[in-house]
């Protein structure tokens, strides 16, 4: 009878140990990450203690970056510009992305918020760096950069594999493009953002047309994007006509404006649209416009 207690007592004791263990092995993440340290577009070091589960985004391509990089369930709060995929426009919104709301960015207590460069950084960087909240300011100039800004962001949340995907299936789809362009006469192209501007040589759209195979006017003048006259535009004569959709001006027929008619691309018809939201934003979806450009530059027979 000792004995059969003895072992009844042994066995609830083993069984209790198991459980305790079981439940502990549970609630053990599967990785242990170390603190890590990154450096983002602007050459300055964040640090973070672990991978960030509370994610604020304030720029567009980075929203696009981060639900590509299957992080929708980690971001908590976005721009009233981040509308894309449909998932963002329903994220809860800290406020239009010139001007965020930084009371409402702090009270949504993120583990990290991406920026993109520029007033944003000025506005941002110094106010949530008070409260300790980490920053990553990340913009792309040119289309290798998207892919680089890819990786840091798989880096910083922990989606390398992710991130390594995508980047290996646009790259693929780049160098689609670029094969497309090889040994073809690059046609010259004007850009017209709306309201007289253009893109310049150091602009991030002047590249992505360089890369589908084009060549812009407007890329020898210095700087990122600027006002472009009217003479210099008839002087070049581009062989294409390109709207930003952003540029309502489309709506009216470049034939009925005064000089515009004795343009090749006008007189050859080869004015169209091509979307604001592909070739502006340095994101997933350039893409699409690089796509959209080979096939205006170079159709096929």
């Amino acid at each position: 009878m000792k004995k059969t207690v003895f072992f009844r007592t042994a066995f609830v004791l083993i069984a209790g140990l198991a459980l305790l263990f079981s439940f502990a092995a549970c609630n053990t993440p599967d990785k242990e990450v170390d603190a890590f340290t990154i450096t983002d577009s602007m050459g300055r070091e964040v640090g973070f203690k672990a991978t960030p589960a509370r994610i604020v985004s304030v720029s567009p391509e980075m929203t696009e970056i981060l639900f590509e990089l299957k992080l929708g369930a980690e971001i908590v709060g976005t721009s009233t510009w981040c509308d894309w995929p449909e998932a963002a426009k329903t994220t809860e919104k800290i406020g239009d992305f010139s001007n965020p709301n930084i009371e409402l960015i702090t009270a949504l207590n993120p583990d990290v918020v991406f920026i993109a460069g520029g007033i944003q950084a000025d506005n941002i960087i110094s106010k949530l760096g008070e409260a300790g909240i980490p920053v990553v300011c990340v913009y792309a100039e040119t289309v290798e950069d998207v892919l680089t800004n890819i990786e840091l962001v798989g880096r910083i949340t922990g989606r390398e594999e992710d991130a390594a995907a995508l980047v290996a299936k646009m790259r693929g789809e780049i160098e689609a493009v670029r094969a497309k362009a090889q040994g073809q006469t690059s046609p010259t192209v004007f850009y017209d953002i709306g309201g007289s501007w253009a893109p310049f040589k150091n602009s991030f759209i002047t590249d992505v047309i360089k890369l589908a195979g084009g060549t812009s006017i407007s890329a020898d003048v210095e700087g990122y994007y600027g006002e472009y006259s009217t003479e210099l535009l008839f002087a070049a004569d581009p062989q294409f006509y390109l709207f930003d959709s952003y540029c309502f001006e489309y709506e009216t027929p470049l034939a009925t404006r005064d000089g515009y008619d004795g343009l090749s691309a006008v007189k050859n018809e080869r004015v169209y649209i091509v979307e604001g939201d592909w070739i502006n934003r340095g994101g997933p979806r350039v893409v699409l416009a690089l796509k959209r450009l080979s096939e205006l530059f170079f159709p096929e027979d």
